[in-house]
């Protein structure tokens, strides 16, 4: 069983286009009990993902799961800095 853990949508500030509702539908047609959204810098597609991942359970007689998540990058002082 796979379970993508790296997932990015339109939410995402950096790269991503996939709209969630086809990135869930392909999870569930590739057989995925879930899916994780990491989208750079921003959770802001979190309750819509969580809300289409119970709709798709209801649908489909299946528990999917929605791993929320975000990927975000750490600047030790300030980003201006380039040590």
């Amino acid at each position: 069983m796979f379970v993508h853990l790296h997932g990015h949508t339109y939410w995402s500030l950096l790269d991503g286009a996939a709209p969630p509702k086809q990135l869930f539908q392909r999870a569930v047609a590739l057989g995925m009990p879930g899916i994780a959204v990491t989208d750079h810098g921003a959770m802001y597609g979190t309750a819509e993902c969580y809300m289409l991942a119970q709709r798709i359970s209801r649908e489909t007689g299946k528990d999917f799961r929605f791993i929320p998540g975000v990927e975000v990058y750490v600047a030790p002082r300030s980003r201006f800095d380039k040590d």
